[in-house]
């Protein structure tokens, strides 16, 4: 997991996208895209190549294979989780997620993956970034 400084650069609030993934019946290429944008990788747009948070080069757009696909597999949200945050994931895929400010968030969706991407977004927006 990166340190939780990948978060430093993101402004604004997420509560659009944690909407949006809170309603989505399934993941999308789209919605995963979106919550990597949120947690500071980047897609340049003269290049259309995508960036990590520490700027490593992950591929070109149009090459899924190359970046995380955190809203349809649950291995690459949990990979996106900062050290540092525990969680737990109970038998009907509830996250629960600590913050540094020391009050948990929940992610709660139609599948687990979703619901780590927005129990990440919820605990980013806690102020831990």
């Amino acid at each position: 997991a990166m340190p939780s400084r990948r978060w430093e650069t993101v402004m604004g609030s997420n509560a659009v996208l944690i909407a949006e993934l809170e309603q989505a019946k399934e993941g999308s290429r789209a919605l995963s895209d979106r919550v990597l944008l949120a947690l500071g990788y980047s897609l340049k747009t003269r290049t259309l190549e995508w960036y990590t948070p520490a700027g490593v080069v992950i591929g070109h757009n149009s090459d899924w294979s190359r970046r995380p696909d955190p809203s349809r597999n649950l291995q690459c949200a949990v990979d996106l989780v900062p050290e540092g945050h525990p969680w737990t994931l109970d038998s009907i895929g509830i996250v629960e997620m600590g913050t540094t400010t020391g009050k948990p968030v929940e992610g709660i969706a139609a599948t687990r993956a979703i619901a780590m991407c927005i129990a990440i977004l919820k605990a980013m927006e806690a102020g831990d970034g």
